[in-house]
């Protein structure tokens, strides 16, 4: 029984390994395809902040298809692309430059299911924190919500 159960756990552990593996290939396939158009009708609009903002929707066919935000915050900027299918967040990459600290500049990557729980997580360092259980608590994992 003991046996058989651990098999059990084993086996779902894989699958779930594969269903991150398989969602992280189509996240960059889609990734590369929404950067790769080159005619999409740009909306801005300024955010009016002590620093100054900025937010740029993408459309492709009137489908919004990625949206990029640059705030500016005393002695920071934060810069975040987000890339939405199906009106859903599947990527959010969130660039912050630390200009009291030589420029310093942190990355962090998101990948989201279809249902835009997060999958996997990248942090400043180049750790991979991967989950099919749904990863919580990340700074600047929010999906765009227009």
């Amino acid at each position: 029984m003991k046996k058989m159960l651990l098999s059990l756990f084993l086996m779902i552990g894989i699958c779930s390994f594969s269903t991150i593996r398989q969602r992280i290939t189509e996240i960059k396939k889609d990734y590369a395809e929404t950067n790769s158009y080159k005619s999409y009708r740009i909306e801005k609009e300024r955010i009016d902040l002590s620093e100054g903002g900025e937010i740029r929707r993408y459309y492709k066919n009137n489908v919004l298809r990625k949206v990029v935000t640059e705030f500016y915050t005393g002695h920071t900027k934060q810069y975040a692309e987000y890339y939405i299918k199906n009106g859903k967040t599947y990527f959010k990459y969130l660039l912050t430059t630390y200009f009291y600290n030589g420029n310093k500049k942190e990355e962090k990557r998101y990948y989201y299911d279809n249902h835009e729980n997060l999958i996997r997580y990248i942090d400043p360092s180049g750790k991979i924190i991967a989950n099919e259980n749904r990863l919580t608590d990340y700074e600047g994992s929010e999906v765009w919500e227009d």
